[in-house]
C-alpha cells in the first residue's frame, strides 16, 4: 500500500490483494473502508512512537 502524500485526502493505492483483505476487514468490523484505514494509520503512529515498530529512518542506511 502506498500513500500520495501530494494529494490533500492521501490518495491510497491498493493491489487486488490488499483490496480483498481491506473488504473482508471491512465485513468483520462493519467499518467503512475510509474509516478502517485511517485508524489503521493512527495506530501505525502510535506504535512508531512509542517504540514497537521500528522508526523508517533507523531502516535507511546513510
Amino acid at each position: 500500500m502506498t500513500v500520495n502524500k501530494n494529494n490533500q485526502r492521501y490518495q491510497i493505492t491498493i493491489t487486488p490483494e490488499e483490496k480483498a483483505q481491506l473488504r473482508a476487514l471491512c465485513q468483520a468490523t462493519k467499518e467503512r473502508p475510509s474509516t478502517l484505514i485511517r485508524r489503521l494509520i493512527c495506530t501505525e503512529k502510535r506504535l512508531y512512537d512509542s517504540g514497537f515498530l521500528p522508526s523508517y529512518n533507523s531502516k535507511v542506511k546513510k
